[in-house]
């Protein structure tokens, strides 16, 4: 598979379901992200991987000026719609976190969260969320961590699709500090790192996975390939099981503590 096909079918399956409730219920690492940044009035933020606005909004609402961008235009009616509703403006704009369509240094804080780590290639994403970054700016990035809740859960599946492309790097290195140490080795940036965590609740198991094969396109894409593979029953089983075993709840509802890595980058002045 080539790269540009590669990334038409990310696009393609970022487009699938209704992303707009996966936003919301990641929203918490969102805030957390555009805390930690310290995002303040008056500064230029940019979001790589916008979504739905998560990010965004909450710049805007510290009074920055936000730039959004993503891979596909499909959510930006629903960013809209929520900056409006809360007062404030966004703008968005089609683009690849590999490539981002921005001048060197143009913006003060560059944030992402569980968007960036799905392009292809590492060492591109974080050389461009360095070049837009002015100098003394800061960039942040929030991942699932290898050894977390989502990941135990979610690995089941990718365990038995195909192999991607070799220019692929999986998106879950992005919550390993030393890959990410190892990425911006090369850039004049000092990065601390937080694990951090916020509680998913629902009313059972099989409601949260009704929500999650109902709304995240990366998991319809998932599951289509793997019953075209003949491995879907064999996938839903393990999956299953590690939704019980990291279950917190004990009264029939699904409660369960997602981790992640929690990036902050400043760039040298």
């Amino acid at each position: 598979m080539e790269l540009e096909e590669f990334k038409e079918i990310q696009r393609q399956m970022w487009e699938e379901g209704d992303y707009r409730p996966v936003g919301r219920l990641i929203e918490p690492a969102a805030q957390i992200l555009v805390q930690e940044a310290g995002v303040r009035a008056g500064q230029r933020v940019l979001d790589v991987g916008t979504g739905s606005g998560s990010v965004a909004v909450a710049a805007a609402l510290a009074g920055a000026e936000v730039v959004g961008v993503d891979i596909t235009d499909a959510w930006f009616d629903e960013a809209h719609g929520r900056a409006s509703a809360v007062g404030v403006k966004v703008d968005l704009r089609l683009g690849d976190a590999e490539a981002l369509p921005v001048d060197d240094g143009s913006y003060d804080v560059v944030l992402s969260s569980f968007a960036a780590i799905f392009a292809p290639r590492h060492d591109l994403v974080a050389s461009e969320l360095v070049r837009v970054c002015r100098d003394g700016g800061v960039f942040g990035i929030t991942a699932w961590t290898p050894d977390g809740a989502n990941n135990a859960v979610f690995s089941t599946l990718v365990e038995l699709l195909p192999s991607p492309p070799e220019f692929v790097t999986p998106s879950i290195l992005w919550g390993d500090p030393d890959h990410v140490r190892s990425l911006f080795a090369s850039h004049d940036v000092a990065l601390r790192f937080e694990r951090l965590k916020f509680t998913v609740t629902f009313r059972s198991v099989e409601a949260f996975e009704s929500f999650a094969f109902e709304n995240s396109g990366v998991l319809i894409a998932a599951r289509r390939v793997l019953q075209e593979m003949g491995r879907w029953d064999e996938a839903h089983a393990a999956m299953r099981e590690a939704m019980d075993l990291t279950n917190e709840a004990d009264d029939g509802s699904y409660r369960v503590a997602w981790d992640f890595l929690l990036t902050i980058g400043t760039k040298a002045a």
